[in-house]
């Protein structure tokens, strides 16, 4: 902490700490409106692949990091890790641009 001090990022003297300009605009804002959500799908997903509401074409999330669900070599099986607006969580889910369906497996919040 006494780098951060030295070079002018924290001030210790005006009651303020890292990352509270962030809580305070999530506190005002209404809340974090996202969570990280482990779903399932068909095919390898890259990192970055948007997520939409299948009936309304809304964006939904994006996928953060996808694998193999199981190590036996069986294709069809992935699970992956995404952000998903959270009102968007229970509609069926959608890729982007392929279209494969995505399954909801777990909910982390």
């Amino acid at each position: 902490m006494d780098r951060l001090d030295r070079l002018g990022a924290i001030s210790v003297s005006k009651g303020c700490y890292p990352g509270q300009e962030i809580m305070a605009r999530l506190h005002f804002k209404g809340g974090n409106k996202r969570s990280l959500y482990r779903i399932g799908c068909d095919i390898l997903l890259p990192a970055g692949t948007m997520l939409r509401d299948a009936q309304t074409g809304d964006e939904a999330g994006c996928v953060l990091q996808c694998a193999r669900a199981d190590d036996t070599g069986a294709t069809g099986e992935f699970e992956a890790l995404a952000s998903l607006i959270d009102a968007k969580a229970e509609a069926t889910l959608r890729t982007d641009p392929e279209s494969a369906a995505i399954r909801r497996i777990e909910h982390f919040g």
